[in-house]
């Protein structure tokens, strides 16, 4: 292998921007890497450090990104219309959003969030994910069909760990439930309990049916391979580990203090800079770096590397 990459029709070149608005969740998800280093606590962000990040992020040179919003349950913020309203009134062109949710609301406070999106048009994408630990299973259904009815851009990440595809009858419901919704499958990549191995080999053969409805694909030397399957064979033969090759950085993260991470972070990564502490507009330009990380992220949704 001498070039991977990942394509995506909703990302194509523009680089993701993860902004973690807080950290408060309505749902207490066992894996959640959220609280790993809080003693699991979690965070509140005030409105107007949020709009004060994403001011600086929007102001950034590189006018190509999306910016990811992330908790935390986003749609909990309690200033969630003034933070949409601010993205909408001082977004470029080419300005992309993602917003993440676990979906599982009550219907009405659900759309009526959600509805405050349809103005960004094709220019918005509705990430869900599906948490089974104390999932209200009709609600959750219900409203991920809503938005593929109503969100072009949309997808769905579920995990592959055996305990989930213990549950397979129900993701195949939930699958079966959407017609354009894309799929993402990704590995508990932090767990000291799972076998990440096992995991990308589910990954791997499960999911043959759903194949086209895959949100990612990975190039290998030019050949086009659907995300589930790329990614095992990019552990199979690489153990996800690039060091020394050149890496386009195509994701970063922001957290709610303003410290830029590249989304491949590990915990102890010293941040690359603060958008609160450092008025330069260069931050989150994507540029070629040699790659010093012993593992990449598994599930890193967004990847250019060229190895030796």
């Amino acid at each position: 292998m001498t070039q991977i990459k990942t394509t995506n029709s909703f990302v194509g070149d523009h680089t993701i921007v993860e902004y973690e608005l807080f950290t408060l969740c309505d749902k207490s998800c066992s894996y959640c890497y959220n609280v790993f280093d809080t003693n699991g606590k979690r965070y509140n962000n005030s409105l107007e450090n949020v709009i004060e990040g994403l001011r600086r992020i929007m102001a950034m040179d590189n006018k190509k990104v999306i910016i990811q919003l992330i908790g935390g349950e986003v749609m909990l913020h309690k200033n969630f219309k003034e933070i949409i309203d601010f993205i909408y009134e001082n977004r470029h062109p080419d300005h992309k959003i993602t917003l993440f949710t676990h979906a599982d609301h009550p219907s009405e406070f659900f759309t009526s969030r959600l509805e405050l999106l349809k103005k960004f048009n094709e220019s918005i994408r509705i990430s869900c994910t599906l948490h089974i630990e104390g999932l209200n299973r009709d609600r959750f259904i219900d409203n991920i069909k809503w938005v593929d009815t109503n969100f072009k851009n949309s997808n769905l990440f579920f995990f592959t760990d055996d305990t989930y595809l213990a549950e397979y009858p129900f993701l195949e419901k939930v699958i079966d439930s959407t017609c354009n919704m894309k799929l993402f499958p990704i590995a508990l990549d932090q767990s000291t309990t799972l076998n990440l191995a096992r995991q990308l080999i589910n990954m791997n053969t499960k999911f043959d049916k759903y194949l086209d409805r895959m949100d990612t694909q990975y190039e290998i030397d030019g050949v086009t391979i659907p995300y589930n399957k790329g990614k095992y064979t990019l552990f199979k033969n690489t153990g996800l580990t690039f060091t020394g090759g050149e890496c386009t950085i195509r994701a970063y993260e922001v957290d709610r203090f303003g410290d830029i991470t590249m989304a491949c972070f590990s915990p102890l990564q010293k941040p690359l800079g603060n958008i609160f502490e450092n008025d330069s507009t260069e931050l989150l330009n994507s540029c070629s770096i040699t790659c010093k990380q012993k593992i990449c992220q598994v599930n890193l949704v967004s990847l250019k590397v060229n190895l030796k």
